[in-house]
Order: structure tokens, then sequence, then C-alpha cells
């Protein structure tokens, strides 16, 4: 049915997966590597988190540790900057990646846009334009979709595929029969049906086709090969909509007794909104009803647009429901005197199918009887919008198959979903592409165009929640002169919730919400305006049990129904930023003891972690307040991931505590983070938030922590590069720690100073700050401490090319961290011997040591010294002759700079010349 054009789109999923660029395929790369592209682009735009892409592209094969796909993702950027394209579209957002693709680039999504263009055309009345978009969103696919590529994730996605391709085969036929040309379909439909027997939707269509060219007796015997396929394959009958067919092939073809006529229909559908955008993905899952007898529940948070969704899906396809539509607002969430009892809701449809008010029953199950009744010879479309819960929707149910029914909730109506089997469908926020395709689509691609930058912020301000969204555009719309960035400002420096008024409730984000908050237990209801307290972006059940200071998991399961909260990746949850906004204004002022436990939760939870996690520190936390929930954490891995997980919080917490009174929290938080900073490379914010410790150990008077705090500044400065303010700020640090008699952390300074000095190229004064912070820990007896000096010793030496001494002072250190299980001091003490070695010319003792640094960087999570590491060892891979090694050193050390924003310039300079 027509092939693929050669000017489509030029990323393609519906074959072999292929990048197209001036005229030719680009090699994306190995199997795995173009699973995680294929993977981001079912949903461009869309963040696609870590655990979910580890899942789809290793299936049970999952690597257990680290970002597996940050070196996938390095690469491909390669691999499109190298074609000419923007390796920007591949981007690190909240915890997981998204392609900065157009909808209309991905040769999936521009069929689906072209189908649904025909959809429009046709309800229009235009079959002819809409036959020509079907056309053309047949030719995008091939045969077989992600064909070749391994794994279960591609498996069932390219099964999922090949159905929607027969669907949209059939559907592309309707619209050629609808022209009257049955026999063009006959022809091409005969050799799909016979190669699929199953295909329901694709047999119903040739038989039309049959049927309206003359030969019904041919249309019946595939029906009888579909009835025997369907049989043999899943022991069942064929759905609804093609029995249906049968039934009246079979009146065509022999007489059978008249039937009385369906009655003429309701037509109740409230008006389609205008510009709809987006959704494709839940309009796709809503056509999959049709024929399938089972309700739909469309649940989402307040304002995500269900009820838009479900009415412009339903006149969409309201055609194929002779017997009419029928649409009731069980007011379950909005003012209280609004509830719709079920048996009200019957009477009206009742009515609207033409039984007279006298013979309409008095009770409940009465009524609920005559409506299944009257359904069994129709097939209508039924939608029952803002339905409170299951109770209110199963008395208005069919009970027949024929009719389809979709529900939409801010309940996830689990109970019907249990019991009734009905197919839920979670309606989530917008991407920033439709948030930004809904702006265009009301305020004109020219305006959107002129600020796009702009356009973006309004996106997040609003959280990209339909209704601010719709909010903002009348807004702009009513104002043409208005400047989008005056709107963005007044959003984003605390106008929020205020300018989000539409003037009446249903545009009211603020009473939109409360209509939510309003049906909540009082367990629920705590909990939820005390999760406005929490900075984001998101939480575990033991952070919020340690807010509301008692258990809270029963409490947590309410606000995840009510789509007040969201289930997130790996035990998470979170709030949008207007809900949150909304549950801070609830909260008050008046939670000063709910803060404090929440501080203590991540606080213990991060020294915790930091001690797991092998981070040379002292750092013990107060005891934590009654209520608190503490969590337990299981070894150094699970260390990691804890503050992995966390770290997000852990930033917005240092700003939160530092500005709320909260300052012993903040310089301990502070301390708390800055190892594991340092070592997974975020060095972003570390200068910022050792200046907000610094502040508030200050401003307690601990002066044990402002030295703390002056040598993590200093630490912070030097990994962003201002080496003279990493200088000042450690010698500070040393001035208190003397001033204190603190002679451990005084030599630890020393022992940070040679490092400094190092950087500056003051080697022999790097060497004096080592060989003090040495001698200060031989008289302490500190073994640990002596290990680590006695190996910045040794970098010291082999800087200024004193190599023998510099392998004498490391071997000496190794010994001792072996001793005393010092993982982190051994991986850095292997990587000053490599250095030794490789700087006398011993490139084959240096790959020794540099292999072995490397693995204990990965078993700890070191990042940014493993990449370091890793661009040594190419080196001497290339100075022993062996190119291939060297670049696969080169390239794996690349990927990580890349992954932590580090230029690394030279690397990609050998890399180029390899």
């Amino acid at each position: 049915m027509g092939s693929r054009s050669g000017d489509g789109a030029p990323w393609r999923l519906l074959g072999p997966l292929r990048w197209r660029r001036d005229g030719a395929d680009v090699d994306l790369g190995p199997a795995k590597q173009q699973c995680v592209i294929a993977v981001l682009l079912l949903t461009p735009g869309r963040s696609v988190p870590v655990a979910t892409l580890v899942d789809r592209v290793w299936g049970e094969d999952s690597p257990r540790a680290g970002n597996a796909v940050a070196p996938y993702i390095a690469r491909l950027r390669r691999i499109i900057a190298g074609a000419g394209g923007d390796p920007g579209m591949l981007r690190f957002v909240s915890g997981g990646y998204r392609a900065e693709v157009a909808a209309g680039d991905v040769d999936l999504h521009r069929s689906r846009r072209l189908a649904s263009a025909a959809r429009e055309a046709h309800q229009a009345g235009d079959g002819k334009l809409a036959a020509d978009l079907l056309r053309q969103a047949v030719a995008e696919w091939e045969p077989v979709a992600l064909a070749g590529l391994p794994g279960d994730w591609a498996a069932r996605v390219r099964e999922a595929l090949h159905r929607e391709r027969l669907d949209l085969l059939a559907e592309e036929a309707e619209a050629q029969l609808r022209l009257g040309c049955p026999e063009a379909v006959v022809e091409r439909l005969r050799p799909v049906a016979a190669d699929h027997p199953t295909a329901e939707s694709v047999v119903a269509a040739l038989m039309r086709a049959l049927s309206d060219g003359g030969r019904v007796a041919e249309a019946l015997e595939w029906y009888a090969r579909l009835r025997a396929a369907v049989g043999e394959e899943f022991g069942s009958e064929p759905g609804a909509a093609v029995r249906d067919l049968h039934v009246e092939l079979l009146r065509r073809n022999e007489p059978m007794p008249a039937r009385a006529p369906e009655p003429a229909g309701p037509a109740q559908l409230p008006a389609d909104v205008a510009g709809f955008t987006a959704r494709e993905e839940e309009l796709r899952r809503l056509d999959e009803a049709i024929g399938d007898d089972r309700p739909v529940v469309l649940s989402g948070t307040a304002g995500v647009g269900k009820t838009t969704l479900a009415v412009h899906w339903a006149h969409r396809v309201r055609h194929r429901f002779p017997g009419g539509q029928l649409f009731v607002n069980l007011g379950g969430f909005g003012p209280a005197q609004s509830v719709l009892p079920p048996e009200e809701a019957l009477r009206g449809f009742l009515e609207a199918l033409g039984l007279p008010s006298r013979r309409i029953p008095r009770e409940l199950p009465a009524r609920s009887a005559m409506f299944r009744t009257l359904l069994a010879r129709r097939r209508l479309l039924i939608i029952l919008d803002n339905a409170r819960d299951a109770d209110q929707v199963r008395p208005l149910l069919p009970g027949v198959p024929g009719s389809v029914v979709v529900v939409t909730s801010r309940d996830r109506l689990l109970s019907l979903v249990a019991i009734e089997t009905a197919r839920p469908v979670e309606v989530g926020l917008f991407t920033p592409a439709e948030a930004r395709a809904m702006l265009a689509r009301r305020l004109g691609d020219e305006r959107v165009d002129a600020e796009p930058a702009v356009v973006r912020r309004l996106g997040a301000a609003c959280a990209h929640l339909p209704i601010a969204l719709a909010v903002v555009a009348a807004r702009a719309a009513g104002r043409p002169d208005l400047r989008l960035t005056a709107l963005a400002e007044q959003l984003t420096t605390g106008a929020g919730l205020d300018l989000l008024d539409g003037h009446d409730a249903s545009s009211n984000v603020r009473v939109v919400f409360s209509w939510s908050y309003r049906q909540l237990t009082p367990g629920a209801a705590r909990l939820f305006r005390l999760l406005g307290l929490h900075p984001g972006p998101s939480f575990t059940a033991t952070a919020a049990a340690s807010l509301a200071g008692c258990p809270a998991s029963r409490a947590l399961d309410e606000l995840v129904r009510a789509h007040l909260v969201a289930p997130a990746a790996a035990g998470r949850y979170r709030l949008h930023d207007l809900l949150r906004a909304y549950a801070a204004e609830l909260a008050g002022t008046g939670e000063r003891d709910a803060l404090h436990r929440l501080l203590d939760h991540y606080l213990h939870g991060a020294c915790t972690a930091m001690r797991l996690n092998h981070t040379p520190s002292t750092l013990t936390p107060p005891p934590a307040r009654p209520g608190t929930v503490v969590d337990e954490i299981a070894g150094d891995g699970a260390a990691l991931e804890w503050l992995i997980a966390n770290d997000a919080v852990l930033i917005a917490l240092i700003r939160l505590a530092g500005t709320a009174g909260f300052e012993g929290h903040a310089w301990r938080l502070a301390r708390a983070r800055d190892h594991f900073a340092v070592r997974q490379g975020r060095w972003g914010d570390l200068v910022e938030l050792d200046r907000t410790g610094l502040r508030a150990a200050r401003h307690t008077g601990d002066r044990a922590a402002e030295a703390q705090l002056l040598r993590s500044l200093a630490r912070a400065h030097l990994m962003t590069g201002d080496h003279d303010e990493a200088r000042e700020h450690a010698l500070a640090a040393a001035r208190v720690f003397r001033e204190l008699g603190d002679q451990e952390s005084e030599a630890q300074t020393h022992h940070f100073l040679a490092d400094v000095f190092d950087r500056m190229g003051e080697r022999r004064e790097a060497l004096r700050h080592a060989r003090t912070a040495l001698r200060v820990y031989q008289a302490m007896d500190d073994r640990a401490g002596m290990a680590r000096a006695l190996n910045a010793t040794g970098w010291c030496h082999a800087a200024v090319g004193e190599h023998g001494l510099a392998v004498e002072h490391c071997a000496r250190a190794l010994t001792l961290f072996r001793e005393v299980g010092d993982r982190d001091g051994a991986a850095a003490t292997q990587g000053t011997l490599g250095y030794a070695r490789e700087q006398s010319g011993d490139f084959g003792a240096a790959i020794g040591h540099y292999e072995e640094a490397i693995r204990l960087c990965r078993e700890i999570g070191e990042r940014f010294f493993l990449a370091d590491t890793l661009a040594h060892l190419g080196d001497c891979r290339r100075a022993l002759g062996d190119g291939h090694a060297a670049r696969a050193a080169w390239s794996e050390a690349l990927d990580i700079f890349d992954e932590l924003d580090h230029p690394a310039p030279n690397l990609r300079a050998k890399l180029r010349n390899a």
C-alpha cells in the first residue's frame, strides 16, 4: 500500500533504524547504541529516565552501577556532530535523556500527525484530502519497524507498531472506499489479509471493499477465515465491530427477518477545542479501545486536560458510533454541591435515549438495568467526565458489547481497573515541545518564534500544565503589545498562582487545585500541605514520613490516587512546581518542626552515605528529632545510589536551610555533599553552596566548622579553576586550624595546599606543603593521614622529575592504604605510580598501575579521576603502538568528560588525529 518517500522524515524508526543526512544514511554505531536513540525517538522532546533507558536497552542484563547510558549518548553526540548535526539534540534533563527532535522529523510521528490531520479533514467533510493524507501516512512505513534491533523491548515495540501499521492500512482503505474505489482497495488489501489472517481491521476493510464491489459471498468467506484464525490463535471470537459487519453482509446476501431500525441517537458531546495540540500517544491508546468492550479511564492531575482530550477524541471518532454519543459531567471534583449521583446521570441518559419520564424507574438498580437494556441494540460512545470514584461510574456502564465508555477522573479508579478490567491511560504534563506547540497555536508562530527562550521559561513556570498554559496564552492573546518576557518575569518572581487566574472557577488554577484538595482525608490533606515544604524535585516515602512525623504510606497512596503526587523513578515521588507552590501556601509558616524533621532526615542520610562511600570525614550530625525516619543504607553501592538520587534535593535544602534559620543544617549538609560532588564532577554549584555553608558556620560561631568550610570552598575554587581563591581560602583554613590546635585538620589542609600549588605550577612549594603534612601525620601516628601525605609527596617528586623518590613514597603509601582499607586513596596512589612510570618512559608498568586505578575508580563511583586516568592510559597505549586500545581509552574518557561538561580539548584532537 504505497512505498516510502525518499523525502520523508530524516529519522526513521519504521524499518531499520536510520538517520538520513544530506541524502545519505549515517552509521549510528552498534546495536545497543541504536537502541538508546530509538528509545528517545519514540518520545521526542520528552525526558526518559536513565533507569528506563537501561531497562529497555539491556533488559535483564542491566548493568548495576553507574550511568551505563552516558558512554552511548556521548558517542551518539560525536556521530551527530561528525555528520554536521547538532549534538546538543541529545540532552541530559532531570535524571534522564531526551531527544530534542521535532516530531515531524521522525517518520513514526510524522505518520501519526498525517493520520490525525486526515481524521480532521474527514470530520470537516473533505474526503479526498483525508484519503491523500492517509496515503502519505502509510507511505512512511516499511513492513517491519525497528528491523534488526535486538532485545525484548525492541520486540515489544515492533509488535505494537506492526499492529498500528495494519490499522493504518485499514483506515486508508476505508478512506478510499468512501471515495468509491473498492477494486483498488481489494487489490491492495487481499495480500495483506492473507499474510495477517487475524488482523481484524484489515479483514473488515477488505470485506467492505468486496461487498461494495458486489462480491458479498467472497467477503463472507474472508470472515470465515478470520473467525477460524482468531479461534485457533486466541481461542475467542472476532471483535464486535467485525461481527456486526458480518451480520450486515449476511442480511445483504440472503433474505432475513427485518430488524427494527436503530433509532436516531443523542449527540451530547460538548464543542471540540479549537487548536487542540499534542497527546498523540493518548489518542492512539483511545483508538485501540474501539471494539475492545472495556471502559477506558483517563486519569491525571488537576488541569492536565483530561476532558479536553476525551472530547476531542470523541469528535474524531463519533462517526463510528451510529447509536450516538452520551456525555455527562459527574462533578466528582468541583464544588461539593456539584457531585452528580449516578441515578441522576442515568435519568439524563434514559431521557436522551427516548424513554418517557413516566417509564424511568425510581431506584438506581432498576435505572441501571433499563439503561443496559436500551444499549443492547445500540452502539454508543459514552463520556463519563470528572468521576469521583468507581462507585459513581459502575451503574453507568453498558454491560453489553459494542459501546465504548471513556471515564475521566483525577483519581486513578484502581477498583474499576481491577474489577471491570478498565484500560488505564495516564494523562501527563505536556513536554516542553508540546507546551510550545500549544502556545504557538493560540498566539501564532511569529510571536512564539520571536522569543524562543522566553517560551521555554513560560512553559517551565507553568509546570507544563495545560490549564496554566491556557490562562497564560489567554492573557497574552488579550495583550498583543505585551512581550512574553514580561509574563515570564511575573510568573518566575513570585506572582505564579496569582497570575494563573482566568477569572472564573474552572480557569483559576488555585481553585481547580482546591477541588482535589478538599476531597482528601485529613491525614492525606496534612501530608499534602507539608510536602509544600519539600524543595523538590522528588522525594521518597521516608522523607514524607519524616515531614509528617508519623507513618505516611496510606496518605501518600491517597495522594497518588488523586494525582496530587506522581510516582517517579525508583520508588520516588514528585509534585509539579505549581502544586508544590499551592501546597506551600496551605502549609504557611507554622510548620517549623516538620521542616526540622525533613532536614534531619536528609542530614543523617547524607552523613551515613558519605561514611559508607569511604569519604574521609569526621562529620557527625546531632541526634534527629523524634518522628524523623532515617534511611537504612546497606553498603557502599547503596550509599552511592542514595547520594546520586538525592543530590538535587541536598542542593535545594542547603539553600533553604541557609535562609530559613537552620544554619547548623546548612553547613553540615554542605560538608556532607562536598566530597561526593567533587568525586562525581558536580562542580557547578560547589562555590555557591560552600559559601552558603561558610556563612552559616560563621553565623553559629562554630570555628571548627568555619575552618572546614573554608577548606571546602578552597577545593571548590580549585576544581573550577580559580587557583588564587583556592590558595587564599586554604591558607585561611590552615590558620584557623592552627589557632584551634587541630593538628590533624591542619595537616589535611597542608596536604590540600600541595595540590593547589601543584596546579599553579609551583612544584617546590607544593612539595614543601606535602612534607609538612607528612611530618604532622607521623607525629600523630595517623596511618591513614600518612598514606595520603606520602602519595602527595610522591606526586610532587614525580612532578619535578624525581621518579625514584616518587615510586618509593607511593609504594609506602599503597601499603598503608591497603592496611586501613581506603580504596579512594589506593586509587589515587595507583594513578600517581602510573604517572611516575609514564614520565620515566616505563609505559608497560604505567599501564598496570593505571588499570588498577581505573578498577578502583569504577568501584567507588569516582568520575573525574576515572576520566583523567583513562586519558593517561590511552597515551601509554599509543606510546606502545596500540592505536586501537588508545582510541578506546580516549573515547571512554571523553564520554565521561562530556557528561561532566568538562571541555577536554586535547582528547578531541588526539581522537581526530589517531
